[in-house]
C-alpha cells in the first residue's frame, strides 16, 4: 500500500481506497509502466525479411503440382466438357443444371405480372421443365407455387411459364395465368 496524491485536492491517499477521503474523488489505478519496446537494427531486419521469405519460398515449391497431378486434372477436365456437352442435348440435365440460375432470373418478371403481392408457397418455384420449341436451346420451366393478391385483398393461385436462356442466364418471357397444373 502506496500514498498518492489526489488529482483535484491534493490530499495524500491510499492507493488502495475507493475514493480521496477528503474530496470523494475516485481513485484510479493507474496501469504499471510499459517497458520500452526494444528496438530491432536493420541487420536483424533485413535476416528477419531473408528467414521469411525463404519460408514462402520453401512452402511454394512443396505445393507445386506433379506431372501425374497436372495429367489427372486435365483428364478430369475434359471430362466434365463431355458431360456439359451430352447434358445440353437432354432435357433432364439441362434443366436440372440451370434450375437455379431460372429461379433467381424468373422470380422478379413473374411477380411483376402481379398488380399487388406475392405469396410463394415453397422455395422451389419450378416443378416442369421441357425445351422451348421456337428456340430449342432455351428451357421453358413451369411452376404453380404462387398466389396473386386480388383487388379485394384475397390471394388466388397462379401458374407461371418463364422462358430460360441458359447460354445468356436471361428471361425472355413470362406468361401467368389463373390457376394450377393439374397433377
Amino acid at each position: 500500500m502506496a500514498l498518492i496524491t489526489c488529482t483535484d485536492c491534493g490530499h495524500a491517499v491510499s492507493d488502495a481506497a475507493p475514493a480521496c477521503p477528503q474530496c470523494g474523488r475516485p481513485i484510479s489505478k493507474v496501469p504499471a509502466p510499459r517497458a520500452a519496446a526494444k528496438k530491432t537494427s536493420v541487420g536483424e531486419t533485413i535476416g528477419g525479411i531473408i528467414v521469411l521469405g525463404a519460408m514462402i519460398a520453401g512452402v511454394w515449391s512443396c505445393s507445386g503440382d506433379s506431372e501425374g497431378d497436372k495429367q489427372a486434372k486435365v483428364a478430369e477436365r475434359e471430362k466434365a466438357a463431355t458431360e456439359a456437352a451430352a447434358c445440353v442435348k437432354d432435357i433432364q440435365c439441362a434443366g436440372h443444371a440451370h434450375i437455379i440460375e431460372a429461379m433467381r432470373e424468373c422470380k422478379r418478371p413473374i411477380e411483376a405480372k402481379a398488380a399487388y403481392e406475392v405469396k410463394w408457397a415453397t422455395d422451389n418455384y419450378f416443378t416442369r421443365y421441357r425445351w422451348a420449341p421456337a428456340a430449342p436451346s432455351h428451357i421453358m420451366y413451369f411452376g404453380d407455387a404462387a398466389s396473386f393478391q386480388n383487388a379485394f385483398g384475397a390471394y388466388a393461385p397462379v401458374k407461371y411459364m418463364c422462358e430460360f436462356d441458359p447460354q445468356t442466364k436471361t428471361v425472355v418471357d413470362v406468361l401467368v395465368e389463373d390457376g394450377r397444373f393439374s397433377e
